[in-house]
């Protein structure tokens, strides 16, 4: 060894480990940013395409109109999985979707006709007001020094403000809101609930009541 020619290994810390596969965290990561793109360009309710005219339900979520009028249109839900039934059990009148508008329907997606960009192709967080339905990024309205909508000027108040594809902090906000809206008898859009049902039913118990009663013989 020595001067003989021979050579020495020396590894000097050198990591054996074998290279880590990054091949499934790149593969999930990718399976998340379509997830999340997919929810600008689908439908939630059935997953096809947006196409206008679209809604939007008290949670946010992206719908096509003609996906929901088939929604109320199958009351037995016939055509939907459970899941579907699940998650949008709360639709079930149109009262309880708002139409959006300042939306155009373009082959990359839909674009925000007030800031002239796409929605899901940017870092934007985009909100709509139930009172009119106008979709505008979301610090356009929560900077607002007047309560006004910024592209119609039709008054607001906080509560209306409604983020598409909200995170999970902005989720919990919604659901506050729909508990209540359910204490003030209030439908998503903002149109206060039928009562007739009720009026009906209590019609229905007084005439009971008083074929019950009967005069007092004197």
């Amino acid at each position: 060894m020595g001067n003989d020619g021979g050579t020495i290994n020396k590894t000097h810390g050198l990591k054996l480990d074998p290279a880590k596969d990054n091949s499934q965290s790149t593969a999930g990561q990718d399976l998340r940013e379509f997830r999340e793109t997919s929810l600008w360009k689908c439908c939630r309710l059935t997953n096809k395409r947006l196409r206008l005219p679209v809604v939007s339900d008290s949670r946010g979520h992206l719908l096509n109109k003609e996906s929901v009028l088939e929604w109320l249109l199958t009351p037995k839900r016939e055509d939907f999985n459970e899941e579907q039934i699940e998650q949008f059990a709360h639709i079930k009148k149109l009262n309880d979707v708002v139409n959006l508008h300042g939306l155009q329907e373009l082959d990359d997606g839909l674009l925000c006709e007030f800031s002239g960009e796409i929605l899901g192709n940017t870092s934007v967080r985009f909100a709509y007001l139930n009172t009119c339905g106008d979709v505008v990024p979301k610090t356009s309205l929560t900077l607002l020094t007047e309560m006004q909508c910024p592209k119609c000027n039709i008054a607001f108040q906080k509560q209306d403000i409604i983020t598409l594809n909200p995170s999970a902090q902005e989720l919990e906000a919604l659901e506050r809101r729909i508990k209540r809206l359910d204490e003030l008898g209030v439908h998503h859009n903002g149109k206060p609930k039928s009562t007739k049902r009720k009026k009906t039913n209590e019609n229905h118990a007084e005439g009971k009541l008083k074929k019950v009663k009967k005069p007092c013989k004197t």
